[in-house]
């Protein structure tokens, strides 16, 4: 069965961002990876890896530090298939940057707050500065 893909932004702050790449009931076991836009293999956690009925779940997980579009890839080598799906991060390295998840428009601006406290609760990023009274 062809890999079931997604990747999402588990948490983000002004300096990095971590992703995930879920694969979901495929047969036979892909081999999954991270690359950065030039086709770079990236650095990833150990994959969590369960399997039920000869089919298997597969989450990766890697952080990235740089402004990309990642891609998550999935190949089965055995019947020559391979997937992905890509995510875009802009990492500004300041509370005013924006994050893209996917191709949907999901983008949240961390702006100065009174009080001096700013938040973005669509990527979970929450910044501080502070606010001159």
């Amino acid at each position: 069965a062809a890999p079931e893909l997604s990747v999402t932004i588990l948490d983000a702050t002004n300096d990095r961002a971590l992703l995930q790449c879920e694969v979901q009931g495929t047969s036979p076991k892909p081999k999954v990876e991270w690359q950065d836009s030039a086709g770079n293999i990236l650095s990833a956690e150990e994959p969590e890896v369960s399997e039920r009925r000869g089919r298997y779940d597969i989450i990766l997980q890697t952080t990235v530090t740089k402004t990309d579009r990642y891609r998550c890839v999935a190949t089965q080598e055995d019947i020559s298939h391979q997937i992905y799906a890509e995510i875009f991060v802009h990492i500004s390295g300041s509370c005013f940057g924006w994050v893209f998840a996917g191709w949907t428009a999901l983008a949240a601006v961390c702006g100065l707050v009174v009080g001096g406290i700013s938040c973005c609760a669509v990527t979970k990023c929450c910044c501080t500065q502070n606010a001159q009274r």
